[in-house]
């Protein structure tokens, strides 16, 4: 199923059913990092079945593995695969190694030891096994924890590759494409912005006989050292071997610049840009510091307009002489705060929330890393995915005028025209390298080109072409097109109504299709003017521009302000 169309939701559903119909007296709800289980608990916690007026947690017990006590009642157990393996190990674990997903490691323990049989949990403990993000930490290593267990299991993701077919037998039950979620409207989808910059397409050079600052990544310590010749750095060193801070400046003053052509509508009643949610992707905990100094100065912002959300953000940020300058916070406080208060509006993260963390007001990504799988690149954009109602959207965005239906990747990296080639990262075996980072000063940065991508505009033909077609295929059922189309002199008897029946037939039929969407397609694919303040407005322009009374698409208010005019004149 696509991210963000229910996957959870349709797990608990199901569940309610095995336990209630089916018999079942416990089953396993498998995740792979701490901050999945305690969303999924909160997922069972909110559920009330269609049959019953009592929620899910009121009618059978659910235990988020904390330790190794599994309650003799407990009919629902939510646990990571980390800590399942300790429990038959009998050994405790920490709840530190839960918040990273195994699958994202970048050192790998070579092995470990085999599980034996634990007569405190046999292997008929559970009856069925949920395992959520079923892609990834099921395998290879950790195969041995659901080896263990005699249960039916089910696989829930969004990215299903070869391995994950081949793990269930090629039994796929149910598909859910992201195309079919926004055409329900159960999703947005979504548009590209570019930008483009020289040293990240092309890297720079260190100059011989120049001082070159070296960083510690850890301390931040630095120093100063002369560079003895002269050293080219690709843009795959960036940010790791060598930081160029004029970089991420330009990216972030370029981003800053065009955000009010990203997001033409969000000024507040005294005209001031309010920037939506965006979440940056960064390279690394390092990485996603320099990013947020930088933001918050490029924005003229206190440290409360941009915050980090990374498994390490819970640290003091400390100087080179270890005073403390920015305490530390607990990254789900943040994360709260992300969804539910006006600040944050920009948080930074390497990967605690690129898979399976559910922020509805978020409207913007920025990608500021590569992705070397196309997968876990689904799975990032799956981030902007999410639906919300507009009291919602404005109750973290005042100025948001329509409810949230797409949101917009600004890929300042190339992740968007990346071809996926499954290769393996490369990494440095110089140790030195490894903890130390050269700070480039002397190659300052240039914007080479930002605007929307062209797929975008291929997208808007279609969506437009659907329309064109919806409204032939429907202009013999509906009174108001039957006005439109045929007769031209009557279109004076148009009522609300009939728009409005209009509007309900389109709403049902093609969600996809929403006003609003058609005319940001318009914007897209050709010239318009004005811009609707309502759905209605929006629709009786639309249609005018499809029936060819207007050569060019016009907000209605514009069309009746200028007859006015006419008339008056």
């Amino acid at each position: 199923m696509a991210t963000g169309s229910g996957k959870t939701y349709t797990a608990i559903t199901f569940i309610y059913r095995l336990l209630k119909f089916a018999k079942a007296k416990r089953i396993l709800f498998l995740v792979d990092t701490k901050n999945l289980g305690e969303q999924a608990e909160q997922e069972f916690m909110a559920f009330v079945p269609n049959d019953d007026n009592r929620k899910f947690t009121e009618l059978y017990t659910v235990q988020r593995l904390k330790s190794s006590y599994i309650a003799s009642d407990s009919q629902v157990c939510i646990s990571t695969i980390q800590r399942l393996y300790s429990i038959l190990k009998g050994t405790e674990l920490d709840e530190k190694a839960e918040e990273e997903n195994p699958n994202e490691r970048k050192f790998q323990p070579k092995k470990i030891p085999p599980i034996e049989y634990d007569p405190k949990m046999p292997i008929e403990f559970f009856d069925f096994i949920v395992i959520d993000e079923c892609h990834r930490s099921i395998y290879n290593l950790w195969k041995q924890v659901l080896e263990y267990f005699d249960a039916f299991e089910i696989g829930l993701t969004a990215t299903p590759d070869k391995r994950t077919i081949g793990y269930f037998d090629q039994n796929l039950i149910s598909e859910y494409s992201h195309e079919m979620a926004v055409a329900d409207g159960v999703n947005v989808g979504y548009n590209v912005f570019i930008i483009d910059t020289k040293v990240t397409q092309k890297g720079a050079t260190l100059w011989k006989g120049e001082y070159v600052e070296h960083r510690e990544r850890l301390s931040r310590k630095k120093r100063m050292e002369l560079q003895d010749e002269d050293e080219e750095y690709s843009n795959k060193q960036l940010d790791k071997d060598v930081v160029n801070p004029n970089q991420i400046r330009t990216i972030i003053k370029s981003f800053k610049e065009n955000l009010p052509k990203i997001f033409p509508d969000r000024r507040d009643k005294n005209g001031i840009f309010e920037v939506p949610k965006t979440l940056i992707f960064a390279k690394t905990d390092s990485h996603a510091d320099d990013i947020i100094q930088i933001v918050r100065e490029e924005f003229n912002e206190e440290n409360r307009f941009c915050r980090k959300i990374t498994y390490t953000a819970d640290r003091d940020k400390i100087d080179e002489d270890k005073n403390v300058i920015e305490a530390g916070e607990d990254p789900k406080t943040i994360l709260s705060q992300f969804r539910n208060n006006y600040h944050p509006r920009i948080t930074v993260t390497v990967d605690m929330i690129s898979t399976g963390t559910d922020v509805r007001p978020l409207e913007c990504l920025l990608f500021m890393r590569d992705v070397k799988s196309k997968n876990y690149f689904e799975q990032m954009k799956g981030r902007g995915t999410r639906t919300i109602l507009l009291d919602d959207l404005r109750k973290v965005t005042p100025s948001a005028k329509y409810t949230k239906d797409h949101f917009v990747i600004v890929d300042a990296i190339g992740v968007t025209n990346r071809v996926f080639t499954g290769e393996l990262n490369e990494y440095i075996e110089n140790v030195r390298k490894i903890h130390e980072q050269r700070i480039d000063l002397s190659n300052p940065d240039e914007v080479l080109g930002t605007g929307w991508d062209e797929d975008n505009k291929e997208k808007a033909e279609t969506l437009i072409t659907e329309f064109r077609e919806w409204m032939v295929h429907n202009k013999n059922e509906l009174t108001a097109l039957q006005i439109f189309y045929n007769q031209p002199f009557r279109r004076r008897e148009v009522t609300y109504k009939m728009i409005q029946e209009v509007l309900e037939k389109l709403t049902e039929d093609k969600p996809s299709l929403a006003p609003m969407n058609l005319w940001r397609a318009y914007e897209t694919a050709e010239t318009v003017t004005g811009k609707p303040l309502t759905d209605l407005t929006a629709m009786v322009s639309i249609i005018r521009k499809v029936t060819g009374i207007d050569d060019t698409l016009t907000s209605y208010d514009k069309t009746v302000d200028k007859n006015f005019r006419e008339w008056v004149f």
